[in-house]
């Protein structure tokens, strides 16, 4: 009788403590969960990529007007400026409203900025100067900005002499602290320039950033 009753002991107290584990974990489980729920990196994380998926929104490109020009000098002073330059412009966005300036973006050309000495038009004749080839750039940009209904030129200047690189007429001069290129941004949404050149072809996009 004795042993029947401490074997039912035995057994009633395995059962409890298996039971109270059981319970102990599955606390913990329900804990860990909880933990993990409001776990602020988890947050942060789905956060970030809530805000890299609107920036990616954000960046969408559409091309809205292209133009290049040839290069047809090709001295190393004149082909070392026109990656200068067009380095300088190229993905400057505009925003709508705002207002290109050339000569505030490129700044003078001097040697300290990498520079060299090529030809230029000073008062109807050509002459050696640092710079040489900004001509080129500028008026490209200005042939790709008439293309955009919504670009307004605010100051451009013609050359005195004819050009080569683009139709008669169709030229932006530009000189540091005379003569600049100038447009205002009334599209209604944001644009991006494209800038590039190689030894043979200086090429300008105009993108529109949705």
């Amino acid at each position: 009788m004795l042993k029947r009753i401490f074997l039912i002991f035995i057994l009633s107290t395995l059962i409890f403590l298996l039971c109270g584990c059981s319970k102990t974990e599955n606390k913990n489980k329900n804990l860990n969960t909880y933990n993990n729920t409001c776990d602020p990196t988890i947050l942060d994380k789905n956060s970030l990529n809530i805000e890299i998926f609107e920036k990616k929104q954000e960046t969408v490109e559409s091309e809205i007007a292209n133009f290049s020009t040839t290069i047809k000098s090709k001295s190393s002073g004149r082909l070392n400026n026109i990656r200068i330059t067009c380095s300088k412009i190229n993905t400057h966005v505009i925003e709508n409203g705002s207002e290109f300036s050339f000569e505030s973006i490129i700044g003078k050309s001097s040697p300290e900025a990498g520079y060299q000495k090529a030809d230029i038009f000073l008062n109807g004749k050509i002459v050696q100067a640092y710079g040489g080839g900004n001509c080129q750039v500028s008026s490209t940009l200005y042939n790709a900005v008439i293309l955009v209904n919504g670009l307004l030129v605010t100051e451009r200047h013609k050359h005195k002499r004819r050009v080569d690189y683009v139709p008669e007429g169709m030229d932006a001069a530009v000189s540091y602290g005379t003569s600049d290129f100038r447009f205002k941004n009334e599209c209604g949404y944001k644009i991006k320039i494209y800038a590039t050149s190689d030894d043979n072809n200086l090429n300008i996009k105009i993108v529109k950033l949705e």
